[in-house]
């Protein structure tokens, strides 16, 4: 089955059934509440820093600048993890086709990507680059949860990566959406829908302030 289709197989559930409750006369509370589905909280992790990769996708002038709930929220939880993975020995790649945001900005030994599909693995050397320098660990920040996260982290899992996404390092336009890539998260490639900490080729959701490095 094609990647997007595996990825759109959990909404396309949810609308069916939103569909149904709407066609029975439900309230269109009840169809809010299927369209947001709950996740579990967000687990504490420890990670090596010398084997993990922070990919940043698009916190820039172009698709983060105008949304507040990037520019100010995303960015704020974002900009003092990158110091501490930094600190830790951890590798920053960007993936972003304009100017980064000043306050999450590439530094010295951080690499940038360029590609055109919202998996950052996608058609370019972003796995070539981390298995040359060892990386079995992959934290996936940026917008949107339901865009460039949702499918990076679906391309490090079927790559066989320990994906981690901080919950508080991305979002999207609306809570809805941001709910749906969270629930897309744990449910892809055999799913993690208890969200287990660190299982290798699936996502665990975390925080920013819950991820350790070793």
């Amino acid at each position: 089955m094609h990647r997007s289709a595996i990825l759109a197989t959990p909404l396309a559930m949810l609308t069916v059934a939103v569909g149904a409750l709407v066609g029975l006369g439900a309230p269109a509370a009840s169809a809010q509440q299927i369209l947001v589905p709950p996740t579990p909280d967000p687990v504490a992790v420890s990670l090596d820093g010398s084997t993990t990769a922070v990919v940043v996708s698009d916190l820039n002038q172009t698709t983060c600048a105008a949304q507040p709930i990037c520019a100010v929220g995303v960015v704020s939880a974002v900009a003092p993890f990158l110091a501490k993975a930094r600190d830790a020995g951890a590798l920053v790649v960007y993936s972003t086709g304009t100017p980064v945001l000043d306050e999450v900005a590439p530094e010295s030994g951080d690499a940038v990507i360029r590609g055109a599909a919202q998996d950052r693995f996608f058609s370019t050397a972003l796995d070539e680059m981390l298995r040359a320098r060892g990386v079995v660990n992959v934290v996936v920040v940026g917008w949107s949860a339901n865009g460039s996260v949702l499918y990076t982290s679906y391309g490090g899992g079927i790559r066989g990566y320990t994906v981690v996404v901080p919950v508080d390092g991305t979002s999207a336009s609306n809570e809805a959406d941001a709910a749906i890539g969270r629930y897309q998260m744990l449910r892809q490639l055999g799913g993690n829908p208890t969200n287990e900490p660190l299982i290798p080729g699936k996502v665990t959701l975390s925080r920013t302030d819950l991820i350790s490095f070793e």
